[in-house]
């Protein structure tokens, strides 16, 4: 056995006697563990910072199409009630209801709004209703006959039945100086 190499023996601190090679061979090992578990690490931030830019594009994304859907909803409220609006005018107009009340007409449907515009009319008289006494004197209920004549505050503050009961020319007069 004298062909075979012995490896060195060396003491350590304890004072046991330990094989010198496989220490550099540890230490090489070691090395060539710790630059790739490094290089790993690298990969991993570069991933982490690739896909955090990604998230933040897709946030975006996500924020912009949030506000788009937002105006969209903004819009087909908008559009919907303008519809509305315009069918409060119809029904109205088709119950013989003046202008001054089409917005005391509630309902969110057409078909509430119907409703509602039958209740009205039959509150309304059919005809302009005269002073009970026959007497055509001045008075704010006949302005024509020489009163000082109705205002949009006066008729603001009318009922239906009120307004009706107005001489409509005088009526319709103040809702067109508006």
């Amino acid at each position: 056995m004298a062909d075979e190499e012995k490896p060195t023996v060396t003491e350590g601190d304890d004072g046991a006697e330990r094989d010198a090679k496989p220490k550099t061979e540890d230490r090489s090992e070691g090395r060539r563990r710790r630059k790739s578990l490094s290089d790993e690490a690298r990969d991993r931030r570069l991933q982490v910072r690739s896909l955090e830019k990604k998230l933040e594009k897709q946030t975006e994304t996500l924020t912009e199409m949030g506000k788009t859907l937002k105006a969209q909803e903004d819009a087909r409220k908008a559009a919907e009630a303008k519809a509305l609006n315009a069918s409060r005018k119809a029904i109205a107009l088709k119950h013989g209801i003046p202008d001054a009340l089409v917005d005391r007409l509630k309902g969110a449907t057409e078909e509430e709004i119907e409703a509602d515009a039958l209740e009205v009319a039959k509150a309304l008289p059919s005809k302009p209703a005269t002073p009970a006494n026959g007497n055509n004197a001045a008075s704010p209920a006949n302005p024509a006959s020489g009163g000082s004549g109705l205002t949009l505050e006066q008729l603001k503050k009318m009922t239906p039945k009120q307004i009706m009961a107005h001489d409509q020319k005088e009526v319709q007069r103040v809702l067109s100086e508006q």
